[in-house]
């Protein structure tokens, strides 16, 4: 008699848990079924590379790191939806 009431303790102690479980389990999948989360990011850039000078090595390299001078703007926006 006391193996089986201590069986039943133990089986209750677990179905305990699984219940626990599944009500932890539903509630947050409520929550994340009726929440909406937005995010945005917003980033600028500017690049601007200057030489100085006025001598043809001067005017060669200003030619040659134009092309790097760059201006980036991001706009990202995300949700969960």
């Amino acid at each position: 008699v006391l193996e089986m009431v201590q069986y039943t303790a133990i089986v209750l102690a677990i179905i305990a848990v699984f219940v626990l479980d599944w009500l932890l389990y539903t509630m947050l999948d409520i929550i994340r079924r009726h929440s909406f989360v937005e995010y945005q990011f917003a980033e600028s850039h500017h690049l601007e590379i200057t030489v100085g000078g006025t001598s043809i090595l001067a005017n060669l390299i200003r030619r040659a790191v134009s092309a790097f001078n760059t201006t980036l703007d991001v706009k990202m926006e995300s949700n969960n939806l």
